[in-house]
């Protein structure tokens, strides 16, 4: 029972990944005027919060660490070794 219900919330957060920031960003270019700063604040907030609410349904419902989409901590601030963009000196 819980696999089918992480898979549900699976199937939620692809949906919002792949449909939620086109749709907000579709939403305020409706608005009567686009480029007005109170539009554009409401769009970024917006566009915040479906992230926000990505990383919650991938830790809390899904139950994974956030390296299952890619957002690593232990690297920050220093290179790894295996870091593809990293310069090897010459041997």
């Amino acid at each position: 029972m819980t696999q089918t219900r992480a898979r549900g919330w699976t199937i939620v957060g692809l949906c919002l990944a792949l449909l939620g920031i086109p749709a907000v960003t579709t939403l305020s270019r409706l608005a009567a005027d686009p480029v007005a700063s109170n539009v554009v604040l409401a769009r970024e907030l917006a566009i915040l919060g479906v992230t926000a609410l990505l990383i919650w349904i991938v830790r809390q419902r899904e139950r994974l660490p956030l390296s299952s989409i890619g957002i690593r901590t232990d690297g920050i601030g220093r290179m790894n070794e295996a870091h593809p963009l990293e310069k090897r000196p010459a041997a």
